[in-house]
């Protein structure tokens, strides 16, 4: 349920980072996964998350951004963050 929950935050937007064990929120707080919710996501790759029960999760740009490390885009403006 708490990985339901961040990855609705994360479609509204606010920006964080996916990792093997949770979330990062771009404000430092860390959202742990139950054990099967870890074990439930397949791979974290640099556009989304696959998980073992089909469902996939796709990034924003802004949010593809963030976990891969870029800045972004020129032509977001800030209303658009």
């Amino acid at each position: 349920m708490k990985l339901l929950v961040s990855m609705c935050l994360m479609l509204v937007g606010v920006t964080a980072q996916f990792t093997p064990t949770g979330i990062k929120h771009r404000d430092g707080t860390f959202t742990q996964f139950t054990p099967a919710e870890a074990a439930n996501v397949v791979v974290i790759g640099t556009s989304g998350v696959v998980m073992h029960d089909g469902k996939n999760f796709q990034y924003t740009l802004e949010m593809a951004a963030n976990h891969n490390s870029l800045p972004l885009p020129a032509f977001l403006s800030s209303s658009q963050r």
